[in-house]
């Protein structure tokens, strides 16, 4: 049986639950490979760190925020939208997340996410 690569099940987990979707083990692995270069960039060894740990793909609050960030800004150009972000930017950002989830070929679970209210 072969090893569930590093960072491949919070990267699941993360793209489950904030869009409803679902990634093949090679999609997963692809996405960590270019967000790991993104929380390097930053500085963020422990980030990715903790993340390849992650079995389960649960994370710290800190953590998992830095790595939906890094997701955000690779696949939108912009920072995951924080409690204080204006909804105009917020929606600009999850209209532009979804695109780029349809584009990579991603696939959604469901019509409807939290991300999308």
């Amino acid at each position: 049986m072969r090893a569930v690569a590093k960072g491949v099940p919070a990267i699941k987990r993360v793209m489950h639950r904030a869009f409803s979707v679902s990634l093949s083990e090679q999609q997963a692995h692809d996405l960590w490979k270019e967000t790991t270069v993104i929380l390097e960039q930053a500085g963020m060894i422990e980030v990715v760190e903790a993340v390849d740990l992650s079995r389960e793909g649960i994370l710290d609050t800190f953590d998992r925020d830095m790595l939906m960030d890094a997701i955000g800004k690779l696949m939108t150009g912009m920072s995951w939208p924080t409690f204080g972000t204006p909804d105009p930017e917020k929606d600009t950002f999850f209209a532009t997340m979804r695109r780029s989830i349809g584009s990579r070929g991603f696939s959604f679970e469901e019509e409807q996410c939290y991300a999308t209210s």
